[in-house]
């Protein structure tokens, strides 16, 4: 007598019944993922054939990519706008502070930016009082630059120009050591044998650090200007311009836009005849800008030294380094 057959556990899958999660259910899932993804690439490759625009794949690369410059774009877009709603009432002068934000944080180099900025510019000149005269302002340690009334005498984009050569038979100039601001804000090389005074007088800002020629003929000093916001180079340099226009005799000879430690700079190349002083003084001046901060490198001679000199101001100013 054959022995009874149990019946199957209900709980077993039946014979021959695949499991879930089993070969044929991943086999499907890859050759899903396969095909998908080769679809994928087909739309990439051959999605204008398609008629889906030659943007297609661009767009798709723009979405797995984030914007690296979006918040300075931003940025840049927000101060443009503002400055728009000033130059619109006719506030000109906070108009061209905006239009210079907007300006300092654009990545795109936006022609309508420099547009906006011109002509605020130009609305200023149209404006701009005649100041009596008067001796050069001086200013305290800690208090903002005051931007209200700009004449800008060099187009932003203008290309530097190259640096006066010293007179034929003229001194070489004297061998460099390094210098390094005591509150560790910057560093330069001047000459060894060049006198070093602390927190001298300076034509802008406050003055930081002053060296001195041995004959006295020559000196550069670096003043530093904190503000409240950031300004381009330009801009500051055109304050100083307003400024300095009242004083006798003064001349602006050159003024240009160019790079100082890998930083936004303008050199201006002025004269002016100082109170007591028997001959016009020449003076290569470089303001250089990182975010509010302003240094100003004011290179000064006699204007018969002056060629004997600007060797020495220009191997100062190219080695000006700003401390990260």
């Amino acid at each position: 007598m054959d022995a009874p057959v149990s019946p199957p556990d209900r709980g077993d899958p039946e014979p021959h019944q695949p499991q879930p999660g089993g070969p044929v259910v991943r086999g499907l899932v890859v050759r899903g993922l396969v095909l998908l993804g080769g679809l994928v690439l087909a739309l990439l490759v051959l999605g204008p054939a398609l008629g889906l625009g030659p943007g297609f794949s661009s767009q798709v690369s723009a979405t797995a990519t984030p914007d690296a410059f979006a918040a300075v774009r931003a940025e840049a877009q927000a101060a443009f706008e503002r400055g728009q709603q000033h130059y619109a009432q006719g506030d000109f002068s906070r108009a061209l502070i905006e239009f210079d934000r907007a300006k300092v944080n654009d990545p795109d180099s936006r022609q309508d930016i420099q547009a906006m900025l011109k002509s605020a510019l130009d609305e200023l000149r149209k404006q701009e009082p005649t100041p009596p005269p008067s001796a050069t302002p001086q200013q305290t340690a800690g208090t903002p630059t005051p931007y209200t009334v700009y004449l800008p005498r060099v187009e932003p984009r203008s290309p530097p120009l190259p640096s006066p050569s010293p007179a034929p038979g003229a001194t070489p100039p004297p061998r460099l050591q390094p210098y390094r601001d005591a509150d560790q804000r910057f560093s330069l090389d001047v000459p060894r044998d060049w006198q070093v005074a602390q927190k001298p007088q300076a034509e802008a800002g406050v003055g930081v650090v002053g060296f001195r020629a041995p004959s006295g003929a020559a000196s550069l000093v670096v003043s530093v200007d904190v503000l409240r916001e950031a300004v381009s180079p330009e801009l500051y340099a055109a304050h100083l311009e307003t400024t300095m226009e009242t004083l006798p005799g003064y001349a602006l000879e050159q003024a240009a836009p160019t790079i100082v430690g890998g930083a936004p700079a303008l050199r201006r190349l002025y004269s002016v005849k100082r109170e007591g002083a028997g001959e016009p003084l020449r003076t290569v001046q470089v303001v250089v800008a990182r975010s509010a901060a302003i240094f100003i490198l004011t290179g000064t001679a006699s204007a018969n030294e002056f060629s004997s000199s600007v060797a020495a101001f220009d191997r100062m100013v190219s080695s000006f380094r700003m401390t990260p």
